[in-house]
């Protein structure tokens, strides 16, 4: 994943594994975290997200989509060296 600041905002951008399509968020950020929205081009896939920045440097995600099955997920992402 790619992090820019932009401003007062964060573009939020990263490439699924075998190029199965680019990915974008916006995001803010309010301590150590990153709270940000996504629309992605398959249908229903909208939603808001929170990244938790921790030590590693790695990002805690919990995310919730719009399609309102009422589930929380969870990723962990690390940074590639």
């Amino acid at each position: 994943m790619e992090i820019q600041e932009d401003g007062e905002t964060y573009k939020l951008e990263w490439v699924r594994a075998a190029g199965r399509g680019r990915y974008n968020r916006v995001a803010i950020r309010t301590n150590d975290v990153l709270s940000n929205c996504y629309s992605y081009r398959v249908p229903g896939e909208r939603g808001v997200g929170d990244f938790k920045i921790t030590s590693g440097p790695r990002l805690v995600d919990e995310w919730a989509t719009l399609r309102g099955d009422g589930k929380l997920y969870r990723d962990t992402w690390t940074a590639e060296r």
